[in-house]
């Protein structure tokens, strides 16, 4: 054989002897030429279409894979091709035979375009379609992507599969929702959740072990097993287990869900996963069906013609009572929170007495209101009481007693030990903090019905939100502890935007807000203006001594996870410097820029024949005010925290009848519980951390009853901490409405948040 390959060339005479003789030594060896039928001696097959994926993980990169796709002809083959290209016909080898193989280019091709459109479609890669799996390169993915492309290779099993030439391997394995055992069961008020999951035949997981993966696992539908095994899951499914995992809690190793989360177990019970529970649910929602059916008319004893929004409220009020649920309205200010309840109240009369807290401030507003709004029900102040003991004991059907919160703790063996028909608490934010006792306390009183009033469920972050529902939905959001892991630390440090998807969707059936905007159509316009107050160079320097001072107590406490008292002290000395050098310099001589700002503010309101509430968190600066506007001999009124209840009363009327056209008010008395429509400006001394308080108190202002547009203005100190509490403001604004939006954006300040706030080099 080799002497014939030594001759290399043949005479054309010799083409007849070569037609004999070829065959009959390609037993012998592979003879390829034209002279041989079919141009080859080798046996010929048609090649698949199929394409090869091969998968490897790349080295120094964790979670990244390097992915190919390629040709191989002859399934099980050895030999592999560039995908779509290449000659055809071809030699490939199969079980150490080799063929001829006519491959078929055209469904090579189709296939390729196939994949290309879906790794482009899914963002599996960074490259344009028409890059992809050139010239025999590899494509790179992260394990998310490879997992979507291993599931839509499983489906698509006639045009690809997948190899794993040197280990790494990814085991992706088939959700079959029609084996797994899952159940609910009633017990003690509480649905526990039971059931096995088998995932193959070496494989079972709990139904806890389930869905503490699938809240591992937030993205795609794909959960990880181990480190090697994954199960996909349908977008159905997967949407299915989160919002049955979002409604369950951990107690002492159940899992289980709390009755009040009934109305929402439809989503969760019906899906592709059976899921099969006891009578207890079906007759639960057939209570909430009939109860959210009804239409309750206004008690004819309410002497007030409620608004269509205020009779919706009163009627949402009595409908989620009806069966079970703790209600929060969380009405903006003004829209008339206190004449729904007392609807409620009215409607409810013959069941029970009735028990209302709230800041003193609010107190006298509830009787005032009551008297007027529903004189059919006896009305009694529990601090004014001889024998509040007795008062509690004794009443019944038709009574309501009004308490304020700081009574909670000395008399809560009395208010706890009653069994309420109804009870309300006003402005119940004041309870936002469950490691105070007055939280404590309300935690323990018994009620039938339960109604929180706030116009800012959540003010600084979702620890409050927690509290307020711990007390009217006991339960509803588990321990504060499982709640931080499961919501708080995702939403405030993590922004999932599914976990705070998925609490708004907890709440919300619990919580009613409206806000002005969208249901009082004859409300004036109100207009907010922030005023620069340029400071002097001496002022600059007193409050740069200070900045410094407060930088270093912060740089110094970096590494601890709080900021200690004597910092924010110094925090807030900086705040005051801002307002004037004078707050924080007693020997101070210089002119405050912020009260000259002030004053010719004042002056203009007050030429023009107008009215205006002018707010400061610190009473220390009000007293500057005063000093200044006496000096005017311009006439004010004055409200701090020292000045009782009944007085309050008087000023406010002086100033609605038009007395006095100045109110001089600090932030914190004033923020709750005033009607002053009378005024028609508003004017913020000095930024308050979180905006939610300062709309508080201009909304003494802007309610339901003012005829006047409003002007709103904040004066804002250059080159200040105050600058930066306005950037803060942004980010924190309206965090009620946020958080029903499904986010939330608020958080605890730290003390790095603190440090870039008082930074001089982002001013």
């Amino acid at each position: 054989m080799k002497s014939l390959l030594a001759i290399g060339v043949f005479p054309l005479e010799a083409e007849e002897q070569l037609r004999e003789f070829l065959p009959k030594v390609s037993d012998v060896v592979e003879v390829h030429s034209d002279l041989v039928e079919g141009g080859t001696t080798l046996e010929h097959r048609d090649g698949t279409p199929q394409l090869c994926l091969q998968a490897l993980p790349q080295d120094g990169s964790p979670g990244h894979y390097s992915v190919w796709c390629l040709s191989r002809p002859l399934a099980d083959g050895k030999t592999l091709f560039e995908a779509g290209q290449g000659l055809n016909p071809c030699v490939a080898e199969q079980d150490g035979v080799r063929y001829q193989v006519t491959r078929d280019i055209k469904g090579e091709r189709a296939n390729l375009e196939l994949l290309r459109t879906f790794i482009a479609d899914n963002d599996l890669t960074e490259l344009d379609a028409d890059e992809l799996f050139t010239d025999r390169t590899a494509v790179d993915m992260n394990a998310e992507g490879l997992l979507m492309l291993m599931d839509f290779v499983r489906q698509q099993a006639e045009h690809f599969y997948m190899e794993w030439p040197e280990g790494g391997q990814l085991n992706l394995k088939t959700a079959q929702p029609s084996a797994w055992n899952i159940s609910l069961r009633s017990k003690n008020g509480w649905f526990e959740v039971e059931g096995e999951i088998p995932i193959d035949d070496a494989t079972v997981l709990t139904v806890g072990q389930l869905l503490q993966l699938v809240a591992e696992s937030p993205r795609g539908g794909f959960i990880r097993l181990n480190d090697t095994d994954f199960l996909a899951l349908s977008d159905k499914l997967r949407k299915q287990l989160a919002r049955l995992e979002s409604l369950t809690v951990s107690n002492r190793g159940h899992l289980q869900i709390s009755e009040f989360h009934a109305s929402l177990l439809g989503s969760a019970l019906s899906g592709e996963l059976e899921i099969k529970h006891d009578k207890r649910i079906d007759q639960l929602q057939k209570k909430i069906k009939q109860s959210m059916a009804k239409q309750p008319d206004t008690p004819k004893t309410l002497k007030a013609e409620l608004r269509d929004y205020q009779t919706d409220g009163y009627q949402w009020i009595t409908r989620m009572t009806g069966w079970g649920a703790g209600v929060c309205l969380a009405d903006d200010m003004g829209l008339g929170k206190t004449v729904q309840t007392i609807a409620f109240m009215l409607h409810t009369a013959d069941q029970g007495p009735s028990l209302v807290a709230a800041p003193a401030s609010v107190v006298l507003n509830w009787q005032r209101e009551l008297q007027r709004f529903a004189p059919s029900l006896h009305v009694e102040v529990f601090n004014t009481a001889a024998d509040r003991k007795s008062l509690v004991e004794q009443a019944a059907a038709g009574d309501v007693i009004l308490t304020t919160y700081g009574l909670f703790v000395t008399e809560d063996e009395v208010l706890c030990g009653k069994q309420w028909n109804t009870v309300c608490l006003d402005e119940a934010h004041v309870i936002k903090n469950r490691q105070t006792k007055t939280s404590a306390v309300v935690m323990k009183l018994q009620a039938t019905h339960r109604i929180i009033l706030t116009s800012t469920p959540v003010q600084n972050h979702l620890g409050e939100l927690w509290n307020l529902f711990q007390f009217a939905n006991p339960g509803l959001l588990g321990s504060h502890e499982q709640f931080r892991q499961k919501y708080i630390v995702p939403i405030e440090q993590q922004d999932n935007k599914e976990r705070s998807r998925q609490l708004k969707r907890i709440v919300s059936p619990f919580m009613l807000r409206r806000t002005k905007q969208e249901v009082i159509e004859e409300l004036p316009d109100k207009t907010e203006i922030n005023i620069p107050v340029e400071l002097s160079d001496d002022e600059l320097a007193v409050y740069e001594v200070i900045r410094r001072r407060a930088k270093q107590l912060l740089e110094d406490e970096q590494s601890s996870s709080g900021v200690s008292v004597n910092t924010l002290a110094e925090i807030t000395r900086l705040r005051q410097a801002a307002c004037s050098a004078e707050l924080v310099e007693k020997n101070w001589k210089g002119e405050c820029s912020k009260l000259t700002a002030l004053s010719d503010l004042l002056q203009e309101i007050v030429d023009g024949g107008n009215a205006v509430l002018v707010f400061s968190q610190f009473t220390s600066f009000l007293s500057m005010v005063r000093q200044q506007l006496d000096k005017q001999k311009q006439p004010y009124l004055y409200l701090d925290g020292s000045v009782p209840v009944r007085q309050r009363d008087q000023l406010v009327q002086q100033f609605q009848h038009g007395d006095c056209p100045v109110f001089l008010i600090s932030l914190k008395a004033g923020g709750l519980g005033l009607n002053l429509t009378g005024a028609n400006y508003v004017i913020h001394l000095d930024p308050w951390w979180n905006p939610a308080i300062e709309q508080q108190a201009t909304d003494r202002a802007y309610r339901i009853g003012q005829r006047q547009n409003v002007t709103v203005y904040h004066l804002i100190s250059q080159h200040t901490i105050e600058e930066k509490i306005l950037r803060l403001h942004q980010t924190k604004r309206n965090l009620a409405d946020a958080m029903l939006e499904g986010t939330n954006e608020s958080h605890k300040l730290t003390s790095k948040d603190l440090l870039a706030m008082i930074d001089k080099d982002s001013y």
